[in-house]
């Protein structure tokens, strides 16, 4: 029995390896395409392609066959994409247990055909799905890719034939954003059953309503809110139920209805108040603390902070206080100064969830158009990153900054810390960072830089425990 133990544990690092080895090399060459390297790009590939071939038939050998060509698709490759599509299709018969374990790769293959502009071969992938769920929402994704082509009639064909009702809505609302149709969308929203599906008929109302609102159609947006709000107070768990409201509180805002968001986080934060799991509790207090805080109303906002901090540092488990202290802490970021959220992650303790906190802030300041900011707090993050112990975490950690920083142009400091990696470790990240770094430097202009980083991302690949 040891033997038999030995060899299956064996089998599945050999796996392991062989699919690190084949993601890291198609991403290299996707980066090295991107860079003007054609034919490096094209051994790389190739090398890709004999690592995944390598594995034994199974579901992780379909999927690094599909991630290959998902890279192959975006650097305009469609004949290999689809060559390397159809191997995979083909090993998917070789797949056996639950129908849930073949039916999501199927689902992928058949996005990725879609990707590719081959409707009619991923339509006939999404056939093979035997569960209704991971096929309407593969039907529901090709229709989004047809709404992007502008082929409005064949994404209302195929949105007519989904049969889970918030797949078809989410369809239906990809096609309304594009048409104005929100009728048939809001029509198939309000027939989701409330008593098995509550929160996801409210997140779908919730969108539409927004859709409405964006148009000028006030009173529909209105009654479509409504009707979210209701379905929301029919969602079953009271957390999950808080959280949508919640939701709907940044909706109003969204809308313009700051009185309305008010209004809804205070009766939200009465029902919070009586919750028990501290956890919980605390979350959902800095939630609410950011509807306040976005409405206006800082005063309530500080006050519910205070009340979410206290209720944290109440946990005695203390890697469940300092991953609360993250969340909160992200949330505080939302609406006060950074000083301030300085000072506020320097009490989570852990170093490795501090620098998570400043890294998932650093992101919402990019998205939020604050790129100053983000770099300031991805500089933190750093500095933090160093203290982290275990080697793995830290070159974990250390990676994602770098790639962050990036993409935020901040190359040299970016590629000075990827630098630091090392690549002799077991699942060293260096590579994977050094060729997303190189994409970025690629994107600004900077091709020789990113031909460079790209040489030295694959030398990390090599170098590092990725082979059988």
């Amino acid at each position: 029995m040891a033997g038999q133990n030995d060899q299956a544990l064996q089998a599945a690092q050999r796996i392991t390896l062989l699919t690190r080895k084949a993601d890291v090399l198609s991403l290299i060459a996707l980066q090295a395409a991107k860079a003007g390297q054609e034919k490096q790009s094209a051994n790389l590939f190739n090398q890709a392609l004999q690592a995944a071939n390598k594995i034994e038939p199974s579901p992780d050998k379909v999927m690094a066959l599909e991630a290959i060509a998902s890279r192959y698709g975006r650097i305009g490759q469609k004949d290999k994409a689809a060559e390397v599509l159809a191997q995979a299709l083909q090993d998917t018969k070789a797949i056996w247990g639950t129908s849930f374990v073949k039916d999501t790769v199927l689902e992928k293959i058949a996005v990725n055909y879609a990707q590719l502009g081959d409707y009619t071969q991923g339509i006939q992938v999404t056939n093979k799905i035997v569960e209704d769920i991971p096929k309407s929402r593969a039907l529901a994704r090709i229709v989004a890719y047809y709404v992007a082509a502008g082929e409005y009639d064949q994404a209302r064909q195929i949105a007519n034939t989904i049969e889970v009702q918030t797949s078809q809505a989410n369809a239906l609302i990809e096609i309304a954003e594009k048409t104005g149709e929100y009728q048939q969308a809001l029509t198939v929203a309000k027939e989701i059953d409330e008593e098995e599906r509550a929160l996801w008929k409210s997140i779908i109302l919730g969108k539409i309503t927004l859709l409405y609102s964006k148009a000028g159609q006030n009173k529909q947006a209105d009654e479509t809110l409504s009707q979210a709000i209701k379905a929301a107070q029919n969602i079953e768990g009271t957390d999950a139920q808080l959280n949508q409201l919640t939701r709907i509180g940044f909706l109003y805002i969204e809308m313009e209805k700051q009185e309305q968001a008010i209004k809804l986080a205070s009766q939200t934060l009465q029902v919070v108040n009586q919750i028990q799991d501290i956890y919980k509790k605390a979350v959902l207090l800095a939630n609410i603390a950011v509807v306040y805080g976005k409405a206006g109303k800082k005063e309530l906002a500080d006050s519910v902070f205070a009340q979410a901090i206290k209720v944290a540092r109440t946990l005695n488990n203390e890697d469940k206080k300092t991953q609360t202290l993250a969340e909160i802490s992200i949330n505080y970021a939302k609406v006060n100064p950074y000083n301030q959220v300085l000072q506020l992650t320097q009490t989570i303790g852990n170093a490795k969830t501090q620098a998570y906190a400043l890294s998932k802030i650093a992101r919402d300041y990019e998205k939020a158009g604050d790129k100053e900011q983000g770099v300031q707090a991805l500089d933190q993050a750093f500095q933090i990153a160093q203290t982290i112990e275990t080697t793995q975490g830290k070159s974990q950690k250390l990676a994602e900054i770098a790639v962050q920083l990036g993409r935020l142009a901040q190359y040299d400091r970016a590629i000075a810390i990827a630098q630091t990696l090392d690549a002799t470790e077991k699942d060293s990240p260096k590579a994977s960072a050094l060729a997303q770094i190189a994409n970025y430097c690629a994107k600004a202009g900077q091709q020789e830089k990113a031909i460079a980083l790209l040489s030295q991302a694959l030398q990390a690949a090599n170098t590092t425990q990725c082979s059988d």
